[in-house]
């Protein structure tokens, strides 16, 4: 796993104007990041293992401590961590990142820039650790130790640094915050927009942390730029991350990089957490000089693997390697770059395998013990309370909860069965455990990049804590309807498959407005006012982070089509620039079991079920295989016989029906199904249209579940789509919309109802009782983690019979296949696990030149 790249004096990597002082030297870079929680090691299940299990702090140590040693001391070495350090185990967790720092002080950590996960325990728990939190084993004051002259921290753990964080300002300058960044029910954002607002910060913000470093080492002067994420870690909600404001660092680069160059520095590394599409593009599209130029970028957040460097040209002609060191401590990367009259000559690279062949250092490995033991032989009921659920830690960490006869990981390579960006065995599982605890019809999980690796065997309560490391618990969502399901696949896959990943400006769906969810102005009304009123959902730029959603379903399949880029729109007046497209998903084939009350129409009669059978489950397809638009049962119109027949009640629209039936109306906005559940007509984007592609909401509503937290009451997920509807807006009402958690009764079990439906509690009079605006429900709260060690309880062994896979295929625009996504090895020398600059609108054949 070695690079070597030697240069020709003349042949420099950049063009930069002669510095006052500059001089001849040698300096290696060690690369650690993205240790998400991983104290020790664990398994390696990827398709590179060799049977040795991996990761562990104490390794790490030894290993730098070695290369050290090779390099003639740390003196002629730099270490710098980049990516999610305090958050991905039970110990992390329940510390809220405690137990992670007091480790990772021990490895004499340089430079450090922060993830997106490094934020999850709030902007004050932030700012304790790194932005005031010394690290004790760092130099008060500027020191000289051999070559490295190291300036003072400057107050921050690690010599942290982040030029695109800012405080969130007073100032009354400064520009609005663009809506669409506030919110994901907010407008789309110009670029104008965005720009305004992002060159403020740039100029007038508070950083949180320093933009930059220079530090000497054997002579030569370094200067080190910083960027975070741009988003947070989304999946929690924006309450996390109050207080602060992230920009897509592009404004950032190239100014801080001219500004480290006009003080002398000889080399500048680029230390990143922002994904390394978006640093490919910051490279090629906002490097306008040669004082610019970025000798290397040490990039995390995409836990990608770089055997060899990714080379770039940027903006001005000139070379930048990209390295990455993968996830959970399994990988470093050594990087010694040669200096010659001021300018990078030359680079020796070496990613090395942290894996049990190499000894643990003594003292860390103690320390890892230590803060270990309060959650293992320690342990004790009642003490450790989990931050997002308040549920209190139920167990010791190393306890055996379960088995599996199912390797479970999400981590395969992009060319692979189950590519990890669209499937994992973990994240089938966890969605699994979810809809089994929620007795819903469906269940959503976020995709994620982290995430431990379980070998066929014992399952333990932290390997639980790597899989969902923040203890969400579970809600519900009373009813969707089948075109909330398919907007959800389009437009969580924009995040995943961007052409574009360094677009800040994302174009949003106009559907599921706030003041349709439950609480809102609107709640309890049709969820066709919630459609789009113009735009498909999902447009086709603004890569957002994530993988694929997981889904669990009775029956639930769906062939995906990464290359589909959707790009029909209704304009805001109404206006139609185009006949609707042949394609119009992603979504190919979406195969569900539904009760027979869920069915179109047609399949309520062809099948001959009873609406009153509550258990039969019968397969339907909701869209097509070669093109994604629903299929004939499910976009046919209601006939005037169904429709007067199930029609009852006030007319919707008087001004367009008066009283006659239904049927009798020139244009009819409201139908109801069988179940007597109203929607609009018409398309996604074409509520009020008579296209063919017809009235495909007016049936089949599935209640379904994932992740909640009481910070944000009204989502699911991050699950915009998931919003919940009802023909009642009497609380409590049988048929009222609710998105509320799934709670635990005293004997152990879900507190709902037969129907599935949360228990109220309700006053002597019988009337629900609210809470915080919602109703109040029966029950303890009950964390993620715990539901999952009840569903292996019920489940004895996970197996073959019980965890079903390759729930998502790959095919081509028109449905044919199945596909790959696309093997990057012999163009970058490795495999990675996600197209690196997407794939919408674009073919497996082009998207191998990336970058």
């Amino acid at each position: 796993m070695q690079f070597r790249k030697q240069l020709l004096l003349g042949a420099v990597l950049s063009a930069v104007a002669a510095t006052s002082a500059s001089a001849d030297g040698q300096i290696t870079i060690i690369q650690t990041g993205d240790f998400h929680g991983h104290l020790t090691d664990r398994p390696n299940l990827r398709s590179n293992s060799d049977g040795h299990r991996v990761g562990g702090l104490a390794r790490i140590k030894t290993k730098i401590q070695e290369i050290q040693a090779g390099k003639g001391g740390a003196g002629n070495t730099l270490v710098m961590h980049t990516g999610d350090t305090i958050q991905g185990s039970g110990e992390a967790l329940y510390t809220r990142g405690q137990a992670l720092v007091d480790v990772v002080d021990m490895l004499g950590i340089d430079a450090y820039a922060p993830g997106n996960w490094d934020f999850v325990y709030g902007p004050d728990r932030f700012k304790e650790l790194f932005a005031t939190g010394l690290n004790p084993n760092m130099p008060s004051l500027p020191e000289q130790v051999q070559g490295k002259t190291i300036p003072p921290p400057l107050g921050t753990r690690w010599g942290g640094l982040v030029s695109n964080l800012y405080v969130t300002s007073p100032n009354p300058s400064a520009p609005e915050r663009p809506s669409s960044l506030a919110s994901a029910q907010g407008e789309n954002v110009s670029a104008a927009e965005y720009s305004t607002w992002a060159n403020w910060y740039v100029d007038h913000g508070q950083r949180v942390l320093p933009p930059y470093r220079l530090i000497t080492v054997n002579g030569v002067k370094v200067g080190i730029v910083g960027c975070t994420t741009s988003r947070g870690p989304q999946v929690v909600g924006s309450w996390v991350t109050t207080g602060l404001e992230f920009t897509d660092c592009s404004r950032e680069v190239p100014k801080f990089v001219e500004e480290v160059r006009a003080q002398g520095a000889e080399l500048v590394v680029l230390i990143s957490e922002i994904e390394i599409g978006r640093n490919i593009r910051i490279l090629k599209d906002n490097i306008t000089k040669a004082e610019q130029h970025v000798d290397v970028v040490l990039n995390s957040d995409m836990h990608e693997e770089t055997i060899e460097p990714i080379e770039v040209i940027d903006g001005v002609g000139n070379k930048t390697w990209i390295l990455e060191d993968g996830q959970d401590g399994t990988l470093i990367n050594e990087i010694t770059l040669s200096v010659h009259s001021g300018q990078v000559t030359g680079m020796d690279h070496t990613a090395h395998r942290i894996d049990d062949t190499i000894p643990e250092d003594v003292a860390v490995a103690a320390k890892v013990a230590e803060v270990r033991a309060p959650f293992n032989e320690g342990f004790t009921p009642n003490t450790y309370v989990n931050p997002f659920s308040g549920t209190y830690l139920n167990g010791p960490l190393n306890e055996v909860v379960g088995s599996t006869d199912i390797a479970l990981h999400r981590n395969n390579y992009s060319h692979e069965e189950m590519a990890a960006v669209v499937e994992g065995s973990s994240h089938d599982f966890v969605a699994d455990a979810i809809r089994w605890w929620a007795k819903s019809d469906l269940a959503t999980v976020r995709g994620f990049r982290f995430g431990t690796h379980v070998a066929p065997g014992p399952i333990t309560r932290n390997d639980l804590f790597h899989y969902v490391p923040i203890g969400p618990r579970v809600g519900k969502a009373s009813r969707i309807a089948a075109n909330q399901l398919r907007n959800q696949i389009d437009n969580s896959s924009l995040a995943v498959f961007s052409s574009d990943p360094n677009t800040p400006v994302i174009e949003l769906p106009r559907y599921n407005n706030t003041v349709y969810t439950y609480g809102g102005a609107q709640a309890g009304n049709s969820p066709g006012a919630g459609l789009p009123a113009y735009g498909l959902a999902g447009a086709p730029n603004g890569w957002g982070g994530g993988w694929l959603f997981a889904y669990s379903g009775d029956g639930f399949h769906m062939n995906f089509a990464p290359y589909y880029n959707i790009n029909w729109q209704h304009n805001a007046d109404n206006t139609i620039t185009a006949a609707p497209p042949t394609n119009t998903s992603r979504a190919r084939a979406l195969t569900i079991k539904a009760l027979c009350k869920q069915l179109p129409p047609a399949e309520i009669t062809s099948t001959g079920c009873s609406l009153s059978d509550t258990t039969t489950r019968y397969t339907t397809v909701i869209t097509t295989a070669n093109d994604g638009v629903y299929t004939g049962p499910w976009k046919a119109n209601y006939t005037a016989a169904q429709i007067n027949a199930n029609y009852s009640g006030a007319v919707n629209n008087a001004s367009n029906c008066g009283a006659a039936p239904l049927v009798a109306c020139g244009y009819t906005p409201y139908l109801l199904n069988p179940d007597g559940w109203t929607y609009l007509n018409g398309t996604p984007n074409q509520p009020k249209t008579n296209f063919t592609v017809n009235q495909h909401f007016k049936a089949g509503l599935f209640t379904v579940a994932g992740y909640w937290y009481a910070q944000s009451p009204n989502t699911i997920n991050n699950c915009n789509n998931c919003y919940p509807t009802g023909t009642s807006t009497v609380v409590g009402n049988a048929n009222a919309a609710y998105l509320l958690p799934v709670n635990a009764k005293a004997d152990g079990t879900p507190a709902l109802d037969a129907n599935g439906d949360p228990l109220f509690v309700r006053d002597g009079s019988g009337n629900v009782i609210m809470e915080n605006g919602k109703p109040k429900i029966e029950g303890e709260p009950i964390d993620l983690t715990m539901i999952i060690e009840k569903y292996l309880a019920s489940l004895g062994t996970v197996n073959a019979s019980n965890l079903t896979l390759n729930r998502i295929g790959l095919v081509n625009n028109d449905g044919s296949g199945p596909i790959s996504l696309p093997d990057f090895t012999s163009t970058l020398g490795f495999p990675v696990m996600q197209p690196l600059c997407g794939t919408l609108g674009k073919t497996a054949a082009s998207t191998v030149s990336c970058p």
